[in-house]
């Protein structure tokens, strides 16, 4: 798309100057077409869509469920 985000990681003061990765104790940027875009926003958004809908994963009532699906080719036996 072309988009960078800035500040993902940071680096704590001497002498625990290790670089470490940004939770929100610093600001990070969004820099929007900063370099060529390999795929137009459109087609971006349409497998993001695409993912969501495949996803195994659902938020309801703002908490994290998984979907009562079963990924297998077997038969369930019926007596």
């Amino acid at each position: 798309m072309g988009n960078v985000i800035l500040g993902k990681t940071y680096t704590g003061v001497f002498p625990n100057n290790k670089q470490q990765i940004n939770h929100g104790e610093q600001e990070k940027y969004l820099l929007e077409d900063a370099h060529e875009s390999i795929i137009e926003l459109e087609k971006f958004q349409q497998v993001q869509e695409e993912m969501r809908r495949r996803s195994n994963v659902e938020v309801v009532e703002g908490k994290i469920k998984r979907k009562e699906t079963r990924y297998s080719i077997k038969k369930e036996k019926k007596n």
